[in-house]
């Protein structure tokens, strides 16, 4: 799913007007994304990967100068077209591309419409209905949808509805990506929640099919996403993630951002501090954070599924599934796991796709997991 800047269906052609047969699958236009770079833009850099058949085909990294993505968003669109662009040319990476977007300015809801089978009508339906819907104004929103599934009437003889998920972004938000990409001289296909892009990466397989999961992205920003199979069903974006941590460290006791990572993973969660060796201020104030890190990671999450809990009552929460950057911190999953009573895994960062092609390259398989995931195909529909 994306947020609709220029899509254009490629599946079968339209059904008739008047179809009451018509379904879900007939109504969720396709986006190709084969040949795509999936782009994640970060305040701590650039994360750009081609995905095709299951295989991380070309990937790089980069960072960014500070002061272009503040709490998550674009400052300076000029700037950082100029910063991605150079990016772009030194890795020859293919200029197609589908940006992601992690923001409290997006939102997502669940609604019905009834089912109209002539798309146009269908569109006007759900915007129409989406004001009742949205804490913003649909005049200054970008929004699009998914149809996941169709639902009988509520009564017998009533007539069949479609369950639709709505997506809704700040326009202004939007504009500033496409004033960027215009910048740095790519071809913008579109623009996809980091959250989407986060399940296609880490989903577990059909397995999980039933099951709704909570994914949590501790990179730039604080990432929580509830996903049933593989339909997103909430996701919030905050910011204070894993780079304003060693942010706060580095000016706490005087680190350079590298010393304080190496300090955040030296230190950890598990081990009594009394039995680390080195500075005792440094080892304090690097666990003293990092505890803080968790209270507030696993409140978040908490939050998150409670919120979910109360939209839909049937959702039971198993597992929580970490990734990003700040999932290296030793400890942090069992950690989460004793605050929230939740089993915390943290699989691979790429998932199963095949990442050969980068052994040995240098590049950290973590700050790859939403630009990877940005480029692959869409999150199917129920």
């Amino acid at each position: 799913m994306q947020l609709k800047l220029s899509r254009k269906p490629t599946g079968e052609d339209t059904p008739d007007v008047g179809d009451a047969n018509v379904t879900a699958e007939q109504m969720n236009g396709k986006v190709k994304s084969e040949g795509l770079t999936g782009l994640d833009i970060s305040g701590s850099g650039i994360a750009a990967a081609k995905v095709s058949d299951g295989r991380v085909r070309a990937a790089s990294i980069t960072t960014l100068d500070s002061g272009l993505i503040v709490d998550g968003e674009i400052a300076d669109a000029p700037a950082l077209g100029a910063a991605i662009g150079e990016f772009f040319h030194a890795n020859g990476l293919p200029n197609k591309v589908r940006m992601g977007v992690a923001s409290p300015r997006v939102v997502i809801r669940t609604m019905e419409v009834p089912v109209i089978s002539d798309r146009k009508q269908l569109e006007a339906a759900i915007r129409f209905q989406a004001a009742d819907h949205l804490p913003m104004s649909v005049d200054e929103a970008v929004i699009d949808h998914q149809i996941l599934r169709t639902l009988p009437g509520l009564e017998v003889g009533d007539p069949p509805r479609f369950q639709v998920l709505l997506v809704a972004a700040s326009r202004g938000l939007i504009d500033t990506i496409v004033e960027t990409a215009r910048h740095a001289g790519i071809k913008l296909q579109g623009v996809d929640l980091s959250a989407f892009g986060l399940i296609r990466v880490m989903y577990p397989g059909a397995v999980a099919d039933s099951e709704t999961i909570a994914y949590l992205h501790y990179g730039d920003m604080v990432n929580v996403t509830l996903a049933q199979g593989k339909v997103c069903k909430f996701t919030r974006a905050t910011a204070n993630g894993y780079e304003s941590l060693l942010d706060q460290l580095s000016k706490r006791v005087n680190l350079t951002h590298e010393h304080a990572q190496m300090w955040a993973d030296y230190v950890g969660l598990l081990a009594p501090v009394e039995t680390l060796q080195g500075e005792s201020d440094i080892i304090q104030a690097t666990r003293e954070g990092l505890a803080a890190a968790v209270d507030q990671l696993s409140s978040d999450i908490t939050a998150a599924i409670d919120f979910h809990s109360v939209q839909d009552s049937m959702a039971r929460v198993n597992r929580i599934l970490v990734s990003g950057p700040g999932s290296s911190i030793p400890g942090l999953g069992e950690m989460i796991a004793q605050r929230t009573g939740l089993a915390v895994e943290t699989p691979a960062p790429l998932g199963a796709l095949d990442a050969e092609s980068i052994a040995g390259s240098g590049i950290d398989e973590r700050r790859l997991t939403l630009a990877a995931g940005l480029a692959m195909e869409e999150v199917a529909a129920l």
